[in-house]
């Protein structure tokens, strides 16, 4: 049967309303690594373009989770702590700025923010916690891990993915992301261990989709943002090459320890400081590009010429395809998935295929000077 709540604490959120709480998972609220997640921006740097964007993923997470239970109770699972557990503890792992943070997880310590959650939920206080409630621990970390009823958070129209768009066009006041989420959740089903949408919702389905290209291509990679994630990165590389900071503290630190110990070093601060001081490198080039090629090619273009590596920052950003789903019909039989079945999410996979943005940018001194070299190093290329 359906979690008794019993004794609880009700949380007001702005984007989902009243999450009740019971004991056993205020337990893991309360936790230090739980709490840390208060700390730790969702949008990054996003703040100084969209100054509403303070939002953390401490409150997506429980978004996450009451919009994970409103699934599951909508389709009629039972024994539903354990998947409410772990779309709690899905971004368990996240590091400084969220995802500004990936990069250099992947570069320096071969790992990222969902195995570093997997790791505290393994070897944290986190396991005792669950280990000492009712809930069944190998069930969470499945879950965790997106197997069996863990579909439900991590699949293409999963818990998580509707909360952060709905989270992040609410506090960067923007509309693009804002779907109508009940109907979304009342049209989806598990069918053999994976997330399926109901014919029915074929319609809301092509309208989340557009709302995720349209939040990527008008906020997550908003240009001044990914100059920013950019500084960052620098920023940290520098100070790991200095030696004055430990890769290993990248797993540690929150937004206001990273920044601080940024700041202490004088490799990094002078790009911390842009970013305090809104002080950002300005666009010298940013198009987009058919042509393949790798950005060590067009940065080893670059230094030839002589520009230093401090003096700019570049990107090559790619929209990834949302995964694919199954369309099933009243019968719960699978018709096809859906790119098969919308034209508009075909032709906006087709569109995603080319979508290869450039985005370089410096000192505006230099922007002359770089604006030059860009076209040749493109065409050698």
């Amino acid at each position: 049967m359906n979690k008794n709540y019993g004794l609880q604490i009700v949380i007001r959120d702005p984007v989902v309303g009243d999450i009740n709480i019971d004991n056993e998972l205020q337990k893991i609220i309360d936790d230090l690594h739980f709490q840390k997640l208060r700390y730790i921006k969702q949008l990054g740097f996003s703040y100084l373009v969209y100054p509403g964007a303070n939002h953390t993923r401490f409150e997506h997470s429980l978004g996450a989770m009451q919009i994970t239970r409103e699934i599951a109770n909508n389709i009629g699972l039972k024994d539903i702590e354990e998947l409410e557990c772990a779309a709690l503890l899905h971004d368990i792992g996240h590091c400084a700025f969220s995802h500004y943070s990936d990069q250099l997880l992947k570069k320096y310590l071969k790992t990222d923010h969902e195995k570093l959650g997997k790791e505290i939920i393994i070897n944290s206080s986190i396991k005792d916690k669950i280990q000492n409630s009712t809930m069944n621990y190998k069930k969470v970390l499945k879950y965790y891990n997106g197997e069996h009823k863990g579909a439900i958070i991590t699949g293409a129209f999963g818990s998580d993915r509707i909360d952060y768009l709905l989270r992040d066009s609410y506090y960067t006041g923007v509309n693009y992301g804002m779907i109508d989420y009940k109907s979304l959740i009342s049209n989806v089903n598990i069918l053999n261990n994976k997330l399926v949408l109901c014919s029915k919702g074929i319609g809301i389905g092509e309208h989340f989709l557009l709302a995720r290209y349209f939040m990527y291509r008008l906020v997550y990679l908003h240009h001044a943002i990914v100059i920013s994630e950019n500084i960052y990165e620098k920023a940290v590389e520098w100070a790991i090459m200095s030696g004055k900071l430990d890769a290993n503290e990248l797993k540690n630190l929150n937004d206001y320890q990273m920044l601080s110990k940024l700041m202490s070093i004088n490799e990094s601060k002078i790009f911390i400081s842009k970013l305090l001081t809104r002080n950002l490198f300005k666009r010298a080039y940013d198009g987009y590009i058919k042509k393949r090629f790798n950005l060590l090619d067009i940065k080893s273009k670059i230094k030839s010429m002589g520009i230093n590596d401090s003096d700019y920052v570049i990107s090559l950003l790619k929209i990834k395809n949302s995964d694919d789903i199954a369309v099933i019909d009243s019968n719960n039989n699978i018709i096809n998935n859906l790119s098969k079945i919308s034209e508009i999410v075909n032709s906006l996979n087709k569109i995603l295929i080319d979508n290869q943005r450039l985005i370089i940018a410096c000192d505006k001194k230099d922007i002359a000077k770089l604006k030059g070299i860009i076209p040749r190093a493109l065409q050698d290329l």
